[in-house]
């Protein structure tokens, strides 16, 4: 798995694999890089590995931030307010979330390696899956 890019209401962000959290990268005259948020490994029901696997990143509503979270079977937000990032586990256990991104129905949808597609509301986290074939 390697680290994940992406420009996001104008800031550039990254995901670090290895350092388990979110960062920027603020493009002025010299180049730097500071945590958004770092998450601890011992939130989530980790099956197999305790350190978290974030895959993929996209804004949400109110200008939340919100990845999937590999290893721990859930979609997370990071508070644009707070910074505080909040778990959502996924029903299908070992479900395997990937790729997130926004709606335009205002919720995040996701997609599941074992083959579904996801839903989370991000009013109340409430997340519906839907098989999508073999």
């Amino acid at each position: 798995m390697k680290n994940k890019i992406r420009v996001i209401l104008g800031t550039v962000l990254f995901l670090s694999v290895l350092a388990a959290g979110c960062g920027k990268i603020t493009t002025t005259s010299t180049s730097t890089a500071s945590t958004v948020a770092t998450l601890p490994t011992t939130t989530g029901d980790y099956y197999w590995n305790p350190k978290p696997l974030l895959y993929d990143i996209t804004s949400g509503p109110n200008r939340n931030l919100w990845f999937t979270d590999y290893n721990a079977n859930q979609i997370c937000k990071i508070s644009s307010q707070t910074g505080i990032i909040t778990g959502y586990d996924i029903p299908t256990t070992v479900a395997d979330p990937t790729a997130i991104t926004a709606g335009p129905d205002g919720n995040l949808w996701f997609t599941e390696w074992r083959n579904k597609i996801g839903k989370i509301s991000p009013t109340t986290g409430t997340i519906t899956e839907y098989p999508i074939g073999n």
